[in-house]
């Protein structure tokens, strides 16, 4: 373009978006709206509960809180299936971004992380694949939908969501990503990335997390 004489021209400025779609982690904000959240977090606060295991290859499934430390809460059938139908609209979406295949989803968690509540540094499938443990296996696709963050009045401190190995380029590989949580965030990674969830300090972390195969 020519302005007074003078030729000007456009750069192109990358956004905090850009950044994480570019390192492999996929986003859509305001999956869910606000009120829906709420819905959900209050069907939470008053269905019973269980604390959350851990998925092992030798073990099975297991409790332990020095790894995960969170309760799933038991929602009328209607959410879980709410969440399995947006997410199936989303299916190609996800298809295109990943290059992947998809086929069925899991059953959605419904997690509360209180104070203290983390879940240590992990993988979504096992390392070495291994027939007894096919459920996990065949995870291509981990999903995370945050129903509240750290403003407004149901909200919460610490509990970062933190990705390990995100860059191939050898400077970056060691560098931890941090990604902000936001009321109705969904976020969608390769169940083989490594990532964390660091305790809470204060208040209640509300969220999903289901995979896809």
């Amino acid at each position: 373009m020519l302005l007074a004489g003078r030729r000007v021209t456009y750069h192109h400025y990358v956004t905090e978006d850009e950044i994480i779609l570019s390192l492999g982690i996929y986003l859509q904000r305001r999956f869910l709206d606000a009120s829906i959240c709420e819905e959900i977090r209050d069907a939470m606060e008053s269905h019973p509960s269980e604390m959350a295991y851990v998925k092992s290859v030798d073990r099975g499934d297991f409790v332990d809180e020095r790894l995960r430390s969170a309760r799933i809460m038991q929602v009328p059938i209607s959410f879980a299936t709410m969440i399995r139908d947006r997410l199936d609209e989303l299916k190609s979406g996800l298809e295109a971004y990943f290059k992947v295949l998809l086929t069925d989803q899991e059953k959605p968690e419904f997690l509360l992380y209180t104070p203290g509540g983390c879940y240590a540094a992990h993988r979504d499938i096992p390392e070495q694949p291994t027939e007894t443990r096919e459920g996990i296996a065949g995870r291509l696709i981990s999903v995370v939908i945050f129903l509240n963050d750290r403003s407004g009045l149901v909200s919460y401190s610490g509990g970062d969501l933190l990705f390990y190995g995100l860059s191939p380029d050898p400077q970056w590989r060691d560098y931890v990503i941090p990604l902000e949580p936001e009321t109705g965030l969904l976020l969608a990674f390769r169940s083989e990335t490594l990532h964390e969830v660091r305790p809470v300090t204060d208040g209640r972390r509300y969220t999903i997390a289901t995979w896809i195969h």
